[in-house]
Order: C-alpha cells, then structure tokens, then sequence
C-alpha cells in the first residue's frame, strides 16, 4: 500500500506536535506555515489529508471577503485534490466561522478545542503549563495574564505609534541576545513576519536568514 500524504497547514502557535503520531501510521506530513507556500506545493504533489489550525476570522480578511487564509487553500483543493479529507482544529470561540467554511467545502471533521485528532489527547490551555507528579496527580497553572489598563497620562495618536514601536523592538532585542543559535524569520508574507524582519535589521542583526 502507498503511504499516505498529509498537508499539515498551521497558522495557529498552540498546535499539537503529530510527527511520532504520522511516522508510526506511515504517513508522509509535509507542514506549511504559509498559504502561499502550501497552494503552491498543492499543484505540484496532492495530498490525501490536510490538517489545518488557524487563526479563523482574520488572517488576510481585511475586505470582509474571506473566512480566513484557509479557504483560498480550500478553493484550490477542490481542483487539484477534490478526494481529500480535511480536518479543522479550531478553539470553542471561533467556532462559528468554521460553521461558514463547512457551508462552502466539505470538512472530514471538525475538532474544537480543546480535543485534538488524537482520542484522548487534549490541548493545554493558552498560556498555561502543566506539572505531571510522580504520584500520578495532574495540576494546570497559568503562567502569563495580560493586564490591560489606560496610562495614567493621555497620549497622542504619535505617543501610540512610538511606544508600540518602542515595545516591539524591546522584544525583539530580548530575544536576540538569549539566542545560542543563529536568527531567522519565517516569512508568511504578511504583516508580521515582515515587521519582524524591519526590526531585526533595525536592531543591527547582521546575515539575518528568512525562509
């Protein structure tokens, strides 16, 4: 039997790691973290699966026009691989614009979070940790809150545009110096990687390499 091809198409950081799980079913997983880069591959070799986890509702959908980068994806499945199975992860809150992508395509499965493909498996929560003790218990902790609160002094439109700029590139230079391996940047060719390139080369990161 041929072995079977997965695309596995993630916009979304909190996806599970399914290699162990791919190798041991014999499956080839071919991971994109760009739309472009996976419509493009699409034509060249066609998948038997696709396993998307996406930030649903936003991505390139500054017209309104799209549910998310993934239905441009779905559109072109549809010519080149009509046969495949998709599968969407989504979390509980974006749910109903997966609801909008299953009266456009026909979705093998929708999985919200925080269950995963895999029974019995289930994703940690945003912004917590897990503790496994020897005495078999289990505790969740969360490790990070954001606090949001006016400043105590007005500030214009330009105070805004400087002090997130200014928080950006303490963010940037944070990381750079912890770093023990070289820098590079996965360019999705959006907004943000983009922004982050700037930054780099601003913060005089030299040989930097984007993929």
């Amino acid at each position: 039997m041929s072995q079977k091809l997965v695309f596995s198409i993630i916009e979304s950081p909190l996806h599970p790691n399914f290699i162990n799980l791919y190798h041991n079913l014999n499956i080839e997983n071919v991971q994109f973290n760009s739309m472009r880069k996976a419509i493009s591959h699409l034509k060249k070799q066609q998948p038997d699966f696709v396993v998307a986890d996406f930030l649903y509702g936003y991505g390139n959908n500054y017209a309104g026009v799209n549910i998310s980068n993934l239905d441009v994806f779905l559109h072109s499945l549809q010519k080149y691989a009509p046969e495949a199975k998709v599968m969407v992860m989504v979390e509980k809150e974006e749910l109903k614009h997966v609801v909008k992508l299953a009266d456009l395509f026909t979705l093998h499965a929708v999985v919200p979070a925080p269950r995963t493909v895999i029974n019995g498996i289930r994703k940690v929560k945003p912004a917590h940790y897990m503790i496994f003790h020897a005495s078999g218990k289990v505790e969740e902790k969360r490790y990070w809150s954001l606090t949001a609160k006016r400043p105590d002094t007005k500030m214009t439109e330009q105070d805004w545009i400087q002090a997130v700029h200014d928080e950006l590139r303490r963010a940037v230079e944070k990381r750079v110096k912890i770093a023990d391996v070289p820098v590079g940047v996965l360019l999705s060719g959006g907004i943000d990687s983009s922004l982050l390139v700037g930054l780099l080369a601003e913060a005089g990161q030299k040989g930097l390499k984007t993929f």
